[in-house]
This record gives structure tokens, C-alpha cells and sequence, in this order.
């Protein structure tokens, strides 16, 4: 699509200008071709992107993993809530 459009806009260019319509079938063709192709690209660079998420997803694998954690033992057992309610 990058290179799609400008060669799109010069080949539209030339058959505009030129007094020569022999080639403007041509012209037609490959300004739709590489206008196609480049909008087909792109929607399959779309489609690559949700798939990929989708596959990240069902792996199932946790986004970071720690080494270790700095965390009292308290807090990584869960016995918060009991000493709030100790203290309380």
C-alpha cells in the first residue's frame, strides 16, 4: 500500500496527461491491482495482529514472572485479614 499509492497517483498522472490513451487499460489495471493488493495486506497485517493477541491469551501464561518476592511471609499466606482483625 506504501508503494501502491504513489505509483497509483503516477501512473493516474501520466494517463491524464499523456495524449496517448493506448495504455490507459493498463493503467487501469495496475493502479486497481496494486490498490487491491496493498488493502488486502493490510487487513491481513490486522487480522495477523489479533491472532497473535488471541494465541498470547490462550496460552495461559502469567504476563510477568517474579525471582523472588519481597513480600512478608504473613502477606504471602494470606494472614492480612488476621492480624487486622487481631489488632482490631
Amino acid at each position: 500500500m506504501a508503494c501502491g499509492l504513489p505509483g497509483s497517483v503516477c501512473l493516474a498522472g501520466h494517463w491524464l496527461v499523456s495524449s496517448d490513451n493506448g495504455g490507459a487499460s493498463w493503467a487501469l489495471l495496475l493502479v486497481t491491482r496494486q490498490l487491491l493488493g496493498g488493502s488486502i495486506l493490510c487487513a491481513l497485517g490486522l487480522i495477523g495482529g489479533y491472532v497473535g493477541r488471541i494465541y498470547e491469551q490462550v496460552k495461559g501464561r502469567p504476563l510477568y514472572v517474579f525471582k523472588e518476592c519481597s513480600l512478608p511471609v504473613d502477606v504471602q499466606e494470606g494472614r492480612v485479614e488476621e492480624r487486622a482483625r487481631d489488632a482490631a
